[in-house]
C-alpha cells in the first residue's frame, strides 16, 4: 500500500525457515533463486483450468498480445482501466454474476485472477474507501464511471497522508438513480453515514456535474463540504463536448463500428460501454446546472487548453468563488503516474490555502 511501484517485489518465495551460516547469519548463498525470475527466463506456464484458458483469450483479445502468460502482470503488459472493465464486463457474461473492477488490480496475473474467481466476491458499494484508514480529511471523488477506480486508486497513494479517498460510484441497480439529484441524495447519505468531519467533494469528468449537485444537497442539509474540485469537469450545456455531442460520439462509435479505435489512451468501445459513464450522460438529457455556493477549484488538462471558451466558460457564471489551474496531460492522463503528483498537488495547494482563510474566520 505505500512503497512506490519500483521498490515493489517481483515475487515471495515462502521458506520454512532461511538457511544459515555457521555463525548464525543468514546464507544468502544458500537462498533458491526468486521464482518470479525463473519463470520469467523459462517457458511460459501451461494453462491449468478451463477458466484461465478464458481469461488468457480475453487478455491477448484485449491487450492484443498474441502471447501471454498466465503469470504476465496485467498492467505491465500496458492493460488500464477500461481494458480491465472490457475484460470484467466478458467474464460476469460467461458466469453470470457482477464483478468488481478492483479484483484486477489485486489480482493482476491471470492465474491469481482465476483464483479470486472461484472464491465469493462482496460487490462493490456506492463508496469505496481508496486509502489506507488515517485520519487524514476526507476527499469524496465522484467517478465517471466503474473504470475510474484504477485512476483514482493512483491519486490517493499520490495524496496519502494529506487527504483520505473515498470514492462514489452510481449504484449497480442504475433505475435507482435516473437524474443527477437522485444520484445526489444517494452519494450524500453515503457521506453521511461514514460519520467523519466534513471533507471535500470533487468529481472527475461528468462525475462532477454529481460531485455539484451532493454539495448542493450537503449544503440543504446543513452538512456543507469545506470545498468543490472539478477535475477536468466539461460544462453539461457545452456547444462542443457536452452531454449532446457524447451521445452523437457513442452513436458513431457503434454504427461505424469503430470501437477498436482509441481516444486518450482508451478504447472507444470500452469507454461506450461502461454502465455507470453512459447513465450518468443519458441523466443529464433536461438537466440545468444552478448556482452554488462556496470555493471551488476547477482542475484543467492542459490537453484542453484551447478549448477552454467552449468547455469551460459557464462555470464561471455559476460558480462565484471558482478558481482554475491547469496540470499536465490529456483528461484521463493526468492521473498517470508520471503525471499524478503535480494533480496531488494542486489538490493539496488549494485545500491547504482554503483552510487556512476558514481558520483566520474563525
Amino acid at each position: 500500500e505505500r512503497l512506490p511501484d519500483y521498490m515493489l517485489p517481483a515475487s515471495a518465495t515462502i521458506m520454512p525457515a532461511l538457511p544459515l551460516t555457521a555463525t548464525g547469519k543468514i546464507d544468502a548463498r544458500a537462498l533458491p533463486a526468486p521464482q518470479a525470475l525463473v519463470a520469467a527466463g523459462g517457458a511460459p506456464r501451461q494453462v491449468l483450468n478451463a477458466l484461465e484458458q478464458q481469461l488468457q483469450q480475453l487478455w491477448q483479445q484485449a491487450l492484443g498480445r498474441p502471447e501471454v502468460r498466465s503469470s504476465d502482470n496485467f498492467f505491465d503488459l500496458g492493460g488500464d482501466s477500461l481494458t480491465a472493465l472490457e475484460i470484467l464486463g466478458a467474464m460476469e457474461e460467461k458466469l453470470g454474476r457482477s464483478l468488481s473492477l478492483q479484483l484486477i488490480s489485486q489480482h493482476p496475473t491471470i492465474e491469481e485472477l482465476a483464483q479470486a474467481l472461484g472464491r465469493p466476491q462482496p460487490l462493490p458499494g456506492v463508496i469505496l474507501p481508496l486509502g489506507t484508514g488515517s485520519a487524514a480529511t476526507p476527499l469524496y471523488l465522484c467517478a465517471s464511471g466503474y473504470g475510474d477506480v484504477l485512476r483514482f486508486q493512483t491519486l490517493a497513494r499520490a495524496l496519502h497522508g494529506l487527504l483520505e479517498v473515498h470514492m462514489l460510484q452510481p449504484p449497480r441497480e442504475q433505475q435507482a438513480c435516473r437524474t443527477p439529484r437522485e444520484l445526489a441524495e444517494r452519494y450524500a447519505d453515503c457521506i453521511a453515514a461514514q460519520g467523519l468531519a466534513p471533507g471535500w467533494l470533487a468529481g472527475f469528468s461528468v462525475g462532477g456535474v454529481a460531485a455539484m449537485e451532493t454539495t448542493r444537497v450537503l449544503q440543504q442539509r446543513g452538512q456543507a463540504p469545506q470545498g468543490l474540485l472539478l477535475l477536468d469537469t466539461i460544462h453539461p450545456d457545452a456547444v462542443l463536448g457536452g452531454t449532446s455531442s457524447w451521445r452523437a460520439l457513442g452513436w458513431l462509435v457503434h454504427r461505424l463500428h469503430v470501437e477498436d479505435l482509441s481516444m486518450n489512451g482508451r478504447r472507444l468501445g470500452a469507454m461506450f460501454s461502461d454502465p455507470a459513464l453512459v447513465a450518468q450522460v443519458m441523466a443529464l438529457r433536461g438537466y440545468r446546472n444552478q448556482p452554488i455556493g462556496g470555493p471551488v477549484l476547477l482542475v484543467k488538462s492542459s490537453g484542453l487548453d484551447g478549448w477552454g471558451g467552449l468547455f469551460f466558460r459557464t462555470w464561471a457564471r455559476l460558480l462565484p468563488q471558482l478558481q482554475t489551474t491547469q496540470v499536465s496531460g490529456l483528461h484521463g492522463s493526468m492521473f498517470e503516474a508520471a503525471r499524478v503528483n503535480e494533480l496531488a498537488r494542486a489538490i493539496q495547494q488549494f485545500t491547504l490555502a482554503r483552510q487556512m482563510i476558514s481558520g483566520e474566520k474563525s
